[in-house]
């Protein structure tokens, strides 16, 4: 509820569509869900800052053995294989790696950017 309700007020000061698909009921510590959270808090703050993008979407899937989730944007991206990643990405990473999931980055000039992570349930 906490992620819905950050994601409505957002699109709406930053004036940016947002779709948001959540799948069922999502088997998370409170940990697990502040980080999320925090996550989504970041990559948001981020889109805003340096995308020019006009269309987000956000994904958390609820898999048999684990949680995935996507963040992506249709805004003008960067070169991910030469590019520094900044303080936010840094922090994002550090974030997921706590918990055990993955990050993963990918982008591209004039083509967005997507971010991935996987939480294993039964590791």
């Amino acid at each position: 509820d906490a992620v819905r309700e950050y994601v409505k007020e957002w699109s709406s000061q930053n004036g940016m569509e947002v779709t948001l698909s959540i799948d069922g009921e999502l088997p998370l510590s409170v940990t697990e869900e502040q980080v999320f959270f925090r996550v989504v808090q970041d990559a948001l703050s981020n889109i805003a800052r340096h995308s020019q993008a006009t269309h987000v979407t956000i994904e958390f899937i609820n898999e048999d053995s684990h949680i995935l989730f996507c963040i992506a944007d249709n805004g003008k991206g960067f070169d991910a294989e030469h590019a520094q990643m900044g303080v936010g990405l840094h922090s994002m990473q550090e974030r997921l790696t706590q918990i055990g999931a993955t990050f993963h980055v990918q982008s591209e000039k004039g083509g967005g950017t997507q971010i991935t992570s996987k939480l294993g349930r039964f590791q």
